[in-house]
């Protein structure tokens, strides 16, 4: 609601138009569960200057710190009227407790897998058989995966998982922009084999910009370029780079290029060869 105000939208929209607008995700459920927004003027008001962050999940980061900053402080009032000593080496547990307090993933969960997604992308046959499933994949996939780390337990240990796809792993933000270039084309030509692309609206978002830095010879120019991209996951290694290293500037925009007109074909988007 804050960030409706500063983009001069009413203040109480829909909960499902405001999510589309502010963060791109479509999220249908918000129809029945969660139609408006709850929170009093009053709330509202507290929350504009957080309204300014146009990154609806930073926007939430900085709101999670003040009020955990306003609770440390709520918790030293009421041990000081208490008449309970805070001594220094008390912080040591809350210390612990906060490092340790990380989500570890249900054992009954069976998110998918990379693996999985891939497999599918490159049987045709099946997405036609198990049509319902792929729809309900462009539902989950729909949802951002969550930014905050998690863990799986295997038998004893308790391991940071890789493949495990909890949502949407692009990250992109309202203008497309992402992170890790060559996992964006890794999953946005899985997409397009699923037959998903147009159906996500970050996917929409990103593959839109990447397509506005092509030139008018459809090769990938952006600004700025200086070095090939890097890979930030370890789940693109099979697919990026094309090329071995080299000290061509045309190395740099080899990969992208071609997967974007690759993207484009399987999505029936006409190419002109020149």
């Amino acid at each position: 609601s804050a960030r409706n105000y500063w983009c001069g939208d009413p203040i109480y929209l829909p909960q499902r138009e405001a999510m589309l607008r502010r963060t791109g995700v479509d999220i249908p459920r918000f129809d029945e569960a969660l139609p408006w927004n709850g929170h009093p003027p009053v709330a509202v008001l507290v929350a504009l200057p957080f309204g300014l962050a146009t990154d609806y999940q930073a926007a939430h980061l900085y709101w999670n710190l003040v009020t955990f900053a306003l609770f440390l402080f709520g918790v030293g009032i009421i041990l000081r009227e208490l008449g309970i000593p805070l001594h220094w080496w008390s912080l040591f547990p809350a210390l612990v407790l906060l490092i340790a307090n990380n989500p570890v993933l249900d054992p009954a969960a069976t998110p998918p897998t990379i693996f999985a997604v891939e497999m599918l992308a490159f049987l045709p046959g099946v997405q036609r058989e198990r049509a319902g499933f792929v729809e309900r994949l462009g539902h989950y996939f729909s949802t951002p995966a969550p930014r905050r780390a998690f863990f799986v337990v295997a038998g004893k240990k308790v391991l940071k998982p890789v493949f495990e796809l909890l949502g949407d792993p692009l990250r992109a933000d309202a203008q497309g922009h992402v992170t890790d270039l060559p996992l964006t084309a890794y999953w946005l030509e899985l997409l397009a084999r699923l037959g998903l692309v147009r159906q996500l609206p970050s996917a929409n978002r990103v593959l839109a910009r990447l397509y506005s830095e092509c030139d008018d010879q459809g090769i990938w120019s952006p600004k700025n370029l200086r070095a090939m991209p890097k890979a930030a996951s370890p789940l693109t290694a099979h697919y990026f780079p094309l090329e071995g290293p080299g000290r061509s500037p045309a190395q740099r925009q080899t990969d992208l290029t071609f997967r974007l007109a690759l993207i484009a074909k399987l999505l029936a988007i006409p190419i002109e060869v020149v």
